[in-house]
């Protein structure tokens, strides 16, 4: 869970979206559905999207780079439909996500 007030983020880091770090006031669903992606490509890959040893160092990372593929990672098969749906998720642009929760149950059914 992540708590904000002025000035302080606090709560699960790697499952932020990147306009939750950079532009706060435009979170909305779709936010939600970055962290379902981030939560869902640890669960598949074992791998966080990013990592590093410094905070500032991760949040560059989330508002600046592409997740390496999760297919490349995990030590099992994934399905080419999860993994394009999580990735959809993932989109750093947020009118590119899933628009709601029940899109994305229906795309990966």
């Amino acid at each position: 869970m992540v708590y904000t007030m002025a000035n302080v983020i606090t709560g699960k880091l790697l499952h932020l979206s990147p306009e939750a770090i950079g532009s706060p006031n435009l979170v909305d669903a779709r936010s939600d559905l970055y962290s379902v992606g981030a939560m869902g490509y640890y669960l598949l890959s074992g791998k966080n999207l990013f990592d590093g040893s410094l905070t500032v160092e991760i949040c560059f990372q989330d508002m600046k780079k592409q997740p390496r593929p999760m297919s490349k990672l995990a030590s099992m098969a994934i399905s080419p439909n999860v993994e394009n749906s999580i990735t959809k998720c993932l989109n750093k642009d947020p009118t590119s996500r899933p628009r709601s929760a029940r899109e994305l149950v229906n795309a990966l059914k």
